[in-house]
């Protein structure tokens, strides 16, 4: 009969450790990740405050057309 040891186990208490630093390391980041996304969403991608800084811009320049138009009637 041949018995097993330390050498030939694969789950050892060193391999069942590092298995579960690399789930919790793992999920931490995905955690991260996808939480970073939401965050940046807005400023990147146009989210609210994009919309309303370009509602602002826009009404600007319409402004500053209308500003425009009525200096030409004036002249």
């Amino acid at each position: 009969m041949t018995t097993r040891t330390d050498v030939d186990r694969l789950w050892t208490r060193d391999f069942v450790l590092a298995a579960v630093v690399n789930f919790f390391i793992s999920a931490v980041f995905y955690m991260f990740m996808t939480t970073m996304a939401l965050c940046c969403r807005p400023v990147r991608w146009g989210g609210h405050r994009g919309r309303a800084r370009r509602r602002h811009v826009t009404e600007a320049r319409a402004e500053m057309d209308l500003e425009i138009a009525a200096a030409r009637l004036e002249a």
